[in-house]
């Protein structure tokens, strides 16, 4: 894991693409759902996160908790967030690519930086409609 390599990649994505976004601001419901979304998978992330020893499986789980924030998110246009979750995605992937000190420490060093950001930057847009 190129931690330099990660850190550049995250700061070169957009927070919120204006564009994905300002496409779906008007559905029904769809900024709820997402919320909600967000929610459930960051607990279970947490839980796992906050275990002494994670097991591959647990790992893999994480994994697939990363892919499921990820494809909610991008449907809303959360840029950088999205792209955290991709390389938690990869890292918790069984076999080669499982990489746990990699998915630990891309979760603790950017994840509530991401989310919170991501989630201004909708509030500002939300506001503006």
């Amino acid at each position: 894991m190129e931690a330099e390599a990660i850190h550049a990649e995250l700061e070169q994505a957009q927070v919120v693409d204006h564009g994905i976004f300002d496409g779906v601001r008007a559905i029904p419901g769809l900024m709820d759902t997402v919320v909600a979304s967000v929610d459930q998978n960051l607990t279970e992330m947490n839980e796992i996160r906050q275990l002494e020893e994670i097991s591959p499986e647990q790992l893999h789980k994480f994994g697939e908790l990363g892919h499921a924030l990820k494809s909610g998110i991008c449907m809303i246009g959360c840029e950088r967030l999205a792209l955290l979750c991709n390389k938690l995605e990869m890292f918790g992937r069984e076999g080669e690519h499982q990489n746990p000190e990699a998915l630990i420490w891309c979760f603790d060093t950017y994840m509530n930086a991401c989310l919170q950001e991501a989630m201004e930057a909708l509030e500002s847009l939300l506001a503006d409609s």
